[in-house]
Order: structure tokens, then C-alpha cells, then sequence
């Protein structure tokens, strides 16, 4: 995935603020560890860099996570059997193996413990849930609550969502 810069804020020992990271923003996969916090408050006095970090879409607990994703698309041809493989591999490859949830509908199905905020930058895909699926394009919004849900691309381009990650163990949605 092809991404811009990364720019982070912060104030000097003058007060005044300035840039105090600017890189090249890098990824070597599907998802792109933006930046991350741990706990709140959030401490603003020292950054808190993840360029070091594997990516991981979830956020710590108690704290927040801001991650790209690229979502492929679904190659026509490719049978059942290799799709579960390919979504089992790519979930446990994330961390994410245990949240697997009713595969029955899509083997993308998965609930995690947070509440997203995400938007559609590019592309067009389906967002599938238990009961029902919804076709999304750029500058669509979900806010994704600990809900069973596949993102699945039938299109022939890269889809990539922006998700702002709050973590929310321990909490159900009403």
C-alpha cells in the first residue's frame, strides 16, 4: 500500500509548536500501524512512535490504535477451501485468530473488542454483517461496534479504509 508522509505535532521547550517526527510513511503489507496510544489520558509531553512496531490493528488496552488497511479483491476463480486458508493465515498472522466468529456466511466473518471509526478512502466494497451487507464507497463512514462483520472486496481494485481504534474490552454495544 502506497502512502504519504507521517507528520506529528508537538510543543518545544519555548512553548511554540513545531513538527517533531516527519517520515516517510512505509508499510510492508495489508495494514499500517499509523501511530498508537497507550492508555488515557493520552501524554502529550513525549512522542510516542510506532514506526518500530509490527503492525496491529487492534489497540492496546486501554489506549487507541490509527491504522490504514488495505482490503484485495476476491479473486473470481479462487475456490472455498483456499479462501478460508487465506482468511485463517491473514487473522492469525494479525493476531487476530480468536476472534474469528461464524465463518458460515464469509470466512472473513470477525468481531473485535473495540469501537472503530472508519472511512472508505478508496475503493468500493461490502461490508457483510450477521443479518445483512452493505455496499460502501469513498467517504463512507462505519462505526463498527464489536459486531460480527467481513469487509469483502468484489471489485477489481485495492479497497483501503482509514479506522481510528478505541479499545473496548469488557464493554458490549447496545
Amino acid at each position: 500500500m502506497k502512502i504519504g508522509r507521517r507528520i506529528v505535532t508537538g510543543n518545544g521547550p519555548d512553548g511554540r509548536s513545531h513538527v517533531i517526527l516527519m517520515d516517510e510513511a512505509e508499510t510492508n503489507g495489508r495494514f499500517f500501524s499509523v501511530w498508537r496510544t497507550h492508555g488515557m489520558p493520552v501524554p502529550l509531553q513525549r512522542p510516542e512512535t510506532v514506526a518500530a512496531l509490527p503492525p496491529a490493528p487492534l489497540a492496546a488496552s486501554h489506549g487507541t490504535a490509527f491504522t490504514l488497511v488495505e482490503i484485495p479483491p476476491v479473486p473470481a476463480e479462487i475456490d472455498p477451501e483456499a479462501l478460508e486458508r487465506a482468511f485463517a493465515e491473514a487473522f492469525a498472522r494479525g493476531g487476530m485468530a480468536d476472534m474469528r466468529g461464524d465463518t458460515d456466511r464469509h470466512p472473513g466473518m470477525h468481531v473485535t473488542p473495540t469501537l472503530d471509526y472508519i472511512i472508505v478512502l478508496k475503493g468500493e466494497l461490502t461490508l457483510l454483517l450477521g443479518s445483512e451487507a452493505v455496499e460502501l464507497r469513498p467517504l463512507d463512514i462505519v462505526i463498527q461496534r464489536a459486531t460480527d462483520h467481513a469487509w469483502v472486496n468484489t471489485g477489481a481494485e485495492p479497497a483501503i479504509l482509514g479506522a481510528v481504534v478505541l479499545d473496548a474490552r469488557g464493554s458490549r454495544p447496545e
